[in-house]
């Protein structure tokens, strides 16, 4: 798997750029999600006109996504499967089996 992951961040009011990152590794409550699809919203469009806040990474929009479990961690329900197809929504507070 890759260590890095390439997104588009806000820089500056209205302006995106590309930039890599290192892929977090799951918690052990968590799942890491290979994302295929993601929804940008009115919300992240407003997010977007804003500048981004001072020593903090820019913000990367969209947080409704669908795509694979890619890892998880040790105290993940076994109904959770490295490789299962999933989708979250906007506010997260767990997955979809799509």
């Amino acid at each position: 798997m890759n260590k890095k992951y390439r997104a588009m961040q806000i820089v500056a009011p209205g302006v995106l750029e590309m930039t890599e990152r290192p892929i977090p590794a799951p918690g052990p409550d968590d799942v890491l999600i290979k994302i295929e699809a993601c929804g940008v919203c009115g919300a992240d469009l407003r997010d977007a006109e804003k500048a981004p806040q001072e020593g903090q990474p820019g913000r990367i929009p969209g947080h409704e996504i669908v795509g694979h479990i890619a890892r998880k961690g040790d105290r993940v329900p076994g109904i959770w499967q490295t490789g299962q197809r999933v989708g979250v929504g906007r506010l997260g507070g767990g997955l979809s089996i799509l």
